[in-house]
């Protein structure tokens, strides 16, 4: 990182402290990129608290209330700190590594194991993707927000429910309404600190619902998932990624290729029905 750039304003939401571990190492990967880490617990936690400053000791620490997943500490920290000390925002969170059901992105099925790999690996991986990942906004001035590649998602008819108060949250904000934006799920990004200069003051964590442990689409830090990626293209910036995981490749395409193959469902008229390499060949009225 360049000697004239600003520290980074690293904010880590650490919902489950037991992550700290795994985080910190990842941490050590922004190698000597001057940073402020800015660390946001749901209870207070002393011996953790001592074990984040001890790491790193120019770390503050907040206990916030258990509001909008990651999103609702993520906008108390942005209210709280001044965004002109810093060129960039690093967001992170500590994401659990459950098993569970595959997620489409861009025609890429992705596990909830997956998901948290490329969230975090894309942005700081290793030291090399971290300063390639800096290099980038060095290189394109147009280049708003990264994040991981197959997880940067344009909206689409599932998003469309959501419209409706994102276009009323952009035009809070004095931007322009965005029919077509992309964003990262997941929320883990870098960005510009300045393009968020607006979110700031603007809404409260009070704003958010309780967070209970329960995923509920359709909530308000859903659509602010949505809304930090507007944000960016409503300032004419892009939104990218550049890093790809290989065993996820991998483990991806064959999965595409084992459902071209063969494909076993129920359809809307209740009907069993198999297909082998796209072709119906067996369908039966259940």
């Amino acid at each position: 990182m360049s000697s004239s750039h600003k520290p980074v304003a690293v904010h880590l939401h650490l919902y489950y402290t037991d992550m700290w571990p795994e985080l910190s190492e990842q941490l050590q990967n922004l190698d000597d990129t001057p940073y402020d880490l800015f660390v946001t617990l749901t209870q207070n936690n002393p011996q953790l608290e001592a074990q984040i400053k001890q790491f790193h000791p120019s770390t503050t620490v907040w206990i916030v209330e258990n509001m909008g997943y990651d999103i609702g500490p993520f906008i108390e920290f942005l209210n709280r700190i001044n965004l002109d000390n810093y060129d960039y925002i690093l967001k992170l969170h500590s994401k659990h590594p459950t098993n569970g059901d595959v997620t489409r992105f861009n025609y890429w099925p992705v596990s909830r194991r997956y998901w948290k790999i490329l969230l975090s690996q894309a942005l700081i991986g290793s030291p090399k993707i971290w300063q390639n990942n800096l290099r980038a906004f060095d290189n394109d001035n147009l280049l708003g927000m990264i994040g991981s590649p197959p997880l940067i998602k344009k909206n689409d008819h599932t998003d469309k429910p959501f419209l409706p108060v994102l276009q009323d949250n952009l035009k809070k904000l004095g931007l322009p309404p965005q029919n077509n934006f992309h964003f990262v799920a997941g929320t883990m990004f870098i960005v510009r600190s300045s393009l968020f200069k607006v979110l700031q003051n603007q809404y409260s964590i009070y704003d958010f619902q309780k967070t209970d442990g329960q995923i509920r689409n359709g909530t308000l830090a859903h659509i602010f998932e949505r809304l930090f990626g507007a944000v960016v293209n409503a300032q004419g910036y892009n939104i990218k990624g550049f890093h790809w995981n290989w065993k996820f490749l991998i483990n991806s395409s064959c999965r595409l290729f084992l459902r071209f193959c063969y494909q076993k469902k129920i359809n809307k008229q209740n009907k069993l029905l198999i297909k082998i390499c796209k072709i119906p060949v067996f369908q039966k009225k259940l």
